[in-house]
């Protein structure tokens, strides 16, 4: 009786078609992870005795660029193979990855153009259950309005099918017809959850996040650090651990700088519009707007890697932000008069966001 109210037949039948989801991507993902972990420490490895044999620093990492095209040309039609099997959120994803072509290596790049053409097909026999299955919703409403209208209504979803076609003149024609699985908000939950685990599962074999680490270190501990953290600044040491390259934008902040940082991160974590907009007041920030609300909102914008604003910004304001983003930035309301060294620092909060959200 205890377990009557929480579980129906229907969750319990969508619990298991998630878990075997899981499982299926787990099958075709956890060889691909070990395969290129492997991978990984023998380039290295090779890498590290070709250095030791000639003392040349270039041979030895043009060979591991070599070998590492090798291993990407190798794995490209697997991981595509991955997405094709899949299917829904993995689809898009591989869609997106085909159209950014800085984001993986060429190889993957060209494998994701056709993984949308090549996904396996659905039954019809299942399509057809989840046009009728949504079809029997809309026959009963309408059987229900037209109850007293002197309204006939076909008493089928086969025959209001037909004749809603007839209806409107196409009963002798082909149609397209999208249709929305009755699974897919839970699918799309269980592919993301696969994506997040499959994401923490390659950091912690490949150490990226050694990057986010040590780029927070130099900020809050030594003040000097890398200003422009993207994943092109991102190398693979002889060792096999990742570090950042090409330093030509960079940036110092002072102690006290440092320490009101510190303080502003820790407060805003407290996820409090009220404290966080006593100190924006507080903490000489100047903006070009007065509202008090846009105010915290950028200060999360700008300076938290977070991407989810506090639930306390009014909706509609965090929505008029993220349109002026993505469509007009030139009316977006902009921190003023704040030092250069602070600017930078919140790009890299901005990239780490950028990351976050991408994951």
């Amino acid at each position: 009786a205890a377990f009557a109210g929480d579980f129906t037949f229907d969750s319990i039948v969508l619990s298991v078609k998630g878990a075997a989801r899981h499982v299926k991507f787990m099958y075709y993902f956890a060889p691909l992870l070990t395969e290129y972990y492997g991978a990984s420490m023998r380039i290295t490895s090779a890498g590290a005795s070709l250095l030791e044999e000639t003392g040349n620093e270039d041979d030895a990492d043009a060979e591991r660029h070599r070998l590492w095209d090798l291993k990407h040309e190798e794995m490209a039609p697997h991981i595509a193979n991955l997405y094709r099997q899949m299917g829904g959120m993995h689809c898009k994803a591989a869609q997106y990855f085909a159209t950014q072509g800085i984001l993986l290596p060429k190889p993957m790049v060209d494998a994701f153009h056709t993984t949308f053409e090549d996904m396996p097909e659905r039954a019809w026999e299942e399509i057809e259950k989840e046009i009728m299955d949504s079809l029997k919703n809309v026959q009963k409403k309408l059987a229900e309005e037209a109850t007293g209208g002197g309204i006939h209504w076909p008493n089928s979803s086969r025959q209001a099918l037909d004749c809603a076609m007839g209806d409107v003149g196409f009963s002798d024609v082909d149609v397209v017809v999208k249709v929305l699985y009755a699974d897919s908000q839970e699918t799309l939950k269980q592919d993301l959850q696969d994506a997040r685990q499959a994401a923490m599962l390659a950091d912690s074999l490949l150490e990226l996040g050694r990057v986010i680490d040590g780029v927070g270190q130099m900020m809050l501990h030594t003040g000097f650090f890398h200003a422009d953290t993207h994943p092109g600044n991102v190398m693979l040491m002889d060792d096999g651990s990742p570090g950042l390259i090409d330093f030509g934008q960079c940036a110092e902040l002072t102690t006290e700088q440092r320490l009101f940082l510190c303080r502003l991160i820790l407060l805003m974590n407290t996820r409090s519009v009220a404290l966080v907009g006593e100190a924006v007041s507080k903490g000489g920030f100047t903006f070009n707007t007065n509202n008090r609300d846009m105010q915290v909102a950028l200060m999360y914008m700008f300076f938290d890697s977070s991407h989810k604003l506090p639930e306390a910004i009014p909706k509609d304001l965090v929505q008029l932000l993220r349109h002026y983003i993505a469509h007009d930035v030139t009316k977006l309301p902009i921190l003023t008069d704040i030092p250069k060294e602070v600017v930078f620092f919140g790009r890299v909060i901005g990239s780490f966001r950028k990351c976050l959200e991408t994951i």
